[in-house]
């Protein structure tokens, strides 16, 4: 059986690993594009030589074999194949590719690497609180590499939800000062996320729906979402707001594979659909053709 491997560099740093190995070793003959193989030379981690080449079309490809990399920790995770359907879809989630048809798309898959430690303010409700650890809890038994963590000091968090009212006008994020409701969160250069502010303001926020707005906004943080118009309003990925959202099966798949391994993290439009094609391509010559993702562990 031969085997395929595609491997995505420094634009694409990230991988919350389940599975830690401290050395990686292919002992099939994979092929990798000739630029990648001179980019690997260039480490000096990389041990491996060529062991022939093949001209695909304009494209050179570089055939390699037993494949070290040294000290470096990874874990190869198998393509995940969905269909173009499903793709189209979290495109416009993710990166809003129906708004830059004509232009270049500027958006990145964003994403939480490290558990959220979440740290809710003094005048946060009892009921609000409880509701959105529920479902903080039920997204993460559903979602393998979504860790979410409650603590009880400022210090420990990266994730601050905090409501206002006019006796408690403390505002923990100068960015959201102008805003009754929402979020604003910061994410490093790799497109990690790595602090968000959410806020409700209890005077200005209809109380009958505070807690479906809370759950509705936590959601959408999770991997900064572009909200769609042709999406039911009972989606947590829908642009209008019901007063009850419903997490659906579909929600829930997007969301599954916006955290999957078996995808390249942190990417641009660009490089996403780059990979895609490649998995298509491989896959359609020959079924048992397999195609994996390597991604380092820092």
């Amino acid at each position: 059986m031969k085997y395929f491997l595609f491997i995505l560099f420094l634009s694409i740093q990230v991988c919350l690993s389940q599975d830690t190995v401290s050395r990686t070793l292919v002992d099939s003959k994979i092929t990798i594009p000739l630029e990648a193989y001179r980019e690997l030379k260039a480490d000096s981690n990389f041990k491996a030589d060529s062991v022939g080449f093949i001209v695909n079309g304009k494209d050179t490809l570089v055939q390699l074999e037993k494949v070290p990399f040294g000290k470096r920790k990874t874990v190869t995770v198998p393509y995940e194949v969905k269909d173009s359907l499903f793709l189209i879809t979290y495109k416009n989630v993710v990166f809003n590719k129906d708004k830059y048809l004509s232009q270049e798309n500027p958006n990145r898959m964003r994403y939480w690497k490290e558990p959220l430690r979440i740290y809710f303010n003094e005048i946060v409700d009892f009921v609000d609180r409880n509701a959105l650890k529920d479902f903080a809890i039920r997204l993460e038994d559903k979602v393998d590499s979504l860790k979410i963590e409650f603590v009880k000091s400022i210090g420990e968090s990266n994730f601050i939800i905090y409501y206002k009212d006019a006796d408690n006008n403390n505002e923990y994020s100068p960015d959201m000062s102008t805003k009754n409701e929402g979020f604003y969160t910061y994410w490093n250069r790799n497109n990690q996320l790595t602090n968000t502010f959410l806020k409700i303001d209890k005077d200005k926020v209809n109380p009958s729906t505070r807690v479906e707005l809370l759950k509705w906004r936590f959601f959408q943080s999770l991997g900064y979402f572009r909200l769609q118009s042709n999406f039911p309003c009972t989606s947590y990925f829908s642009k209008c707001f019901e007063e009850v959202k419903i997490l659906s099966d579909s929600d829930i798949e997007l969301l599954r594979y916006h955290y999957s391994y078996g995808i390249c993290k942190g990417s641009n439009l660009l490089d996403f659909e780059t990979q895609h094609e490649l998995a298509k391509d491989v896959i359609s010559k020959n079924p048992n053709n397999k195609m994996s993702f390597i991604h380092e562990i820092e």
